[in-house]
């Protein structure tokens, strides 16, 4: 049970999101049809593991159904507090619907002063080798930036800059009756394609109290477990978030039952300051995180 402290915060955050619930979700995904790739870019890009990203396409974005969503996150635990309880997306709901790689090394580092000069360090002008791209952990970024930008919508922030797409297919996975009838794919492609042509829907900002438990898909996935290269095992302990200056903890024992496991009451969230570095700084999240990232 989280403590009086973060039932207070999560209570603030709630207060906070009514005050000011007409933040702009900054997402268009309109931008990946002009994504037109030659054989020759597309080997490259297979080479990040980071290939899914091609086909995606547009996505009707529900602002109306984020929305409803964000005003029950609570930025002390990174989980939506509902009636039938605490859900959030994992790490292994990343790798479902979007297919990168949620395992790696951090992506992180020293902010460059000059980044043009640093891709060109890197990359040169015309990358051949990307093969160093796919030993980074993109998912475990990816998440972590929605963590932090779902906090802070919660703080009055007037754009949503996290994936929408992955928040909205997440929900549409784990609470279906929100969806409509979804897209038939092929066992290997993403989850994401199911629900790329959904409907919007207006005056969703009690949805979230109507659910039930038997409205809940806890574990979606099932159907893939025999053909899976990643256990939910591998993503079932706390651990930290990195994306690049962003820090997030990562709590999956708040929410046991979309491992498959019985929820006990969650002991509370670790006291820590929810850090992000700005400006240029000498050192990069690995020095400050090594015990962290290391586990």
């Amino acid at each position: 049970m989280a403590s009086n402290g973060a039932v207070y915060e999560a209570r603030s955050d709630r207060m906070n999101y009514k005050k000011k619930n007409n933040f702009r979700i900054n997402e268009s995904t309109k931008t990946l049809v002009k994504w037109e790739l030659d054989i020759r870019l597309v080997a490259l890009v297979e080479k990040t593991n980071l290939i899914s990203w091609k086909d995606i396409g547009v996505t009707h974005i529900d602002c109306s159904l984020l929305r409803a969503f964000i005003g029950k996150w609570c930025k002390v635990t990174n989980t939506a507090r509902l009636t039938i309880g605490e859900m959030t997306p994992m790490l292994y709901d990343l790798w479902h619907i979007l297919r990168i790689p949620v395992t790696g090394e951090p992506v992180t580092g020293i902010r460059p002063k000059d980044y043009m000069a640093f891709i060109m360090e890197y990359l040169g002008d015309c990358p051949n080798d990307l093969d160093e791209a796919r030993k980074y952990a993109w998912g475990a970024t990816t998440l972590a930036f929605l963590y932090r930008s779902l906090s802070k919508v919660v703080d009055e922030d007037t754009y949503f800059s996290g994936s929408a797409t992955l928040l909205q297919c997440w929900i549409y996975e784990h609470i279906p009756a929100l969806g409509s009838k979804p897209t038939t794919i092929t066992i290997e492609m993403p989850k994401v394609y199911k629900w790329k042509k959904q409907p919007r829907r207006k005056d969703l900002l009690t949805t979230f109290d109507d659910i039930s438990i038997n409205m809940v898909t806890w574990q979606p996935y099932e159907e893939y477990s025999l053909r899976d290269t990643l256990s939910k095992e591998n993503t079932l302990c706390r651990s930290h978030l990195i994306c690049f200056n962003i820090a997030e903890f990562y709590m999956p024992d708040r929410v046991l039952r979309q491992f498959g496991m019985m929820q006990a009451i969650p002991i509370g969230p670790l006291k820590w300051d929810r850090r992000v570095k700005v400006g240029l700084h000498p050192t990069s999240w690995i020095d400050e995180l090594s015990a962290e990232i290391s586990n």
